[in-house]
């Protein structure tokens, strides 16, 4: 049965990109397609495209929003979806174009299919290949070990077990949604045909927002959490990584931060102290260890200096590659 896929784009500021996402969409070799654009109050020139584009193609469905995030478009573009299939591709990417043919062959209606990866940078292309087969469980192991893309982009999912975005969860979205759509299915399965997960120099650049570190630092604790909670129901064990994952991520939010004042603020974070508590009986990389110490002693200007050396180091590494 040729059943149809509805891809669903959200778009926020994305006028340079949004023609070629589209286009690798409309490109496809599979031809059951209709495609949801959801503008979230864009403001650039992205609303005039997507109207142009809307009124070219009639399998185009076009919801024009005030700004309410990505898990709301989403959410959106789910309800207005009249296809059996559900497919989420940002505005900033685009696909291969056999990709849905590839992934409508192996769908069974009781297994997620997804493709590979590929990391489009400015200066260099990252593949990420997988195995052709994963159980629920190990492919949970594998997203929480960094192994497998934990996100929803690409991924084929049946409409029937689809759950909505929790959009009160802002960090790590996709990773609570794709593993509360697993309860429902027996295996995961990738194809060989790629998702282009494509970076811009604007959007490799880090944005300096106090208030925006701190925000993501809630938000994280708060989805990892929750994430945690629902491995559980898998039985499996997996607070000592996910404790660890809270860790990473705090310490690559703070190395943004490029003043002391600023520093001196994370300590006000509730949410840090947590993870602070979390973290300290778990077996770390000495590069932790040596974080997790500063912060444990609330040693401001030796964070400092530790974010000066890892901000050197890094355009070292980056330099070679």
């Amino acid at each position: 049965m040729n059943k149809k896929v509805s891809v669903i784009v959200p778009v926020y500021n994305s006028e340079k990109t949004l023609l070629n996402c589209i286009n690798s969409i409309l490109n496809q070799t599979y031809k059951n397609v209709e495609i949801i654009i959801i503008n979230d109050g864009s403001k650039d020139n992205s609303e005039k495209i997507c109207n142009e584009l809307a009124k070219k193609h009639s399998n185009i469905v076009y919801v024009n929003q005030k700004n309410s995030g990505v898990s709301c478009a989403r959410n959106v573009g789910i309800k207005k979806s009249s296809g059996e299939l559900i497919l989420f591709v940002d505005s900033d990417d685009t696909i291969d174009e056999n990709m849905i043919e590839e992934l409508t062959k192996k769908n069974n209606g009781n297994n997620l299919v997804g493709p590979k990866i590929k990391k489009l940078f400015p200066s260099r292309i990252i593949t990420l290949d997988y195995e052709k087969k994963y159980s629920v469980e190990d492919f949970i192991i594998n997203i929480s070990d960094g192994k497998i893309f934990g996100g929803v982009l690409g991924y084929l999912f049946n409409k029937e077990f689809v759950p909505f975005f929790d959009q009160h969860t802002a960090y790590m979205e996709d990773t609570v949604f794709l593993l509360n759509y697993l309860k429902n299915i027996q295996e995961v399965e990738f194809i060989n045909s790629y998702y282009n997960y494509i970076f811009s120099e604007n959007s490799i650049t880090s944005t300096y927002d106090i208030n925006k570190i701190a925000r993501n630092i809630k938000n994280m604790y708060y989805s990892i959490n929750i994430i945690n909670d629902v491995v559980t129901n898998y039985n499996l064990n997996l607070s000592q990584k996910l404790n660890f994952k809270k860790l990473y991520i705090l310490e690559a939010e703070i190395a943004k931060i490029t003043n002391i004042s600023n520093l001196k603020f994370v300590f006000q974070i509730e949410e840090v102290y947590f993870i602070i508590k979390d973290t300290s009986n778990i077996t770390v990389p000495l590069k932790y260890k040596i974080f997790l110490y500063f912060m444990k002693n609330k040693y401001v200007l030796m964070l400092f200096i530790y974010n000066k050396i890892r901000k050197i180091l890094k355009k070292i590494i980056g330099g070679r590659k």
